[in-house]
C-alpha cells in the first residue's frame, strides 16, 4: 500500500495511513537515511537548515542531545520527502540563507530556547500523528531523549513555516 501523498504537509498533520507506514517505515535507519539524505540533495532549505539547527542547538544542549535534535530534524525531513514530491525546491535561497542567518545570530539564548520550547509544544498539537511517528522512531536510538528529537523536528518544521510564509505568503490563504 503507497503512501498518499500530503502536498501541503507540514502545514497539515500525517494521515492516519501515512503516519502508520511511516512509523514501520523509518524504525528502519537504512530507509531514514536514504530518505534523509535524498530530502536533504533535493531541497535547499534542509541542506541549510539542519546544519543552521544544530548548530544552534549546540549553544544550549550537551553532544547526546544534540545529537537527538539532529534525528528529529533528520526524521522530519525524511517524512516529508515521502509525503511532498517537491518539498522546499522552489523557495528563493535568499530566504533561506535568510532565516538560518537569524537563528545562527541570535545572541539570546534564553529567548532561543523559549522559541524552541513553544515550537515544540505548536507541533504536538498540531502534528499529534507526526510526533507519535517521532517518537515511535526515536527510542529506539535515543531512548528517553525523544523529547529532544521531537524539538529538533518542531525547530525544523518552524524554519520550513517561516520560509514559506515569507517566500510564498501561502499561510493566511491555507489557514
Amino acid at each position: 500500500m503507497p503512501l498518499e501523498p500530503q502536498p501541503i504537509f507540514p502545514l497539515e498533520d500525517l494521515t492516519e495511513r501515512n503516519a502508520e507506514m511511516l512509523e514501520l517505515m523509518l524504525a528502519n535507519k537504512m530507509a531514514l537515511d536514504r530518505e534523509h539524505m535524498a530530502s536533504e540533495m533535493g531541497a535547499l532549505m534542509y541542506r541549510v537548515a539542519h546544519p543552521a539547527i544544530v548548530d544552534t542547538s549546540s549553544r544550549t544542549f550537551d553532544p547526546p542531545y544534540v545529537d537527538a535534535i539532529s534525528h528529529g530534524i533528520t526524521m522530519f525531513e525524511a517524512i516529508s520527502g515521502y509525503v511532498v514530491s517537491s518539498v522546499g525546491q522552489d523557495v528563493d535561497p535568499i530566504v533561506v540563507n535568510f532565516n538560518a542567518k537569524v537563528l545562527m545570530d541570535a545572541s539570546n539564548d534564553a529567548q532561543l530556547q523559549m522559541k524552541a520550547n513553544e515550537s515544540a509544544e505548536v507541533f504536538r498539537d498540531d502534528m499529534p500523528r507526526t510526533t507519535e511517528v517521532i517518537i515511535a522512531g526515536t527510542k529506539r536510538f535515543y531512548g528517553s531523549l525523544t523529547n529532544y528529537a521531537l524539538l529538533g523536528a518542531a525547530m525544523e518544521r518552524q524554519f520550513q513555516l517561516d520560509t514559506m510564509s515569507k517566500e510564498f505568503d501561502i499561510l493566511p490563504r491555507i489557514m
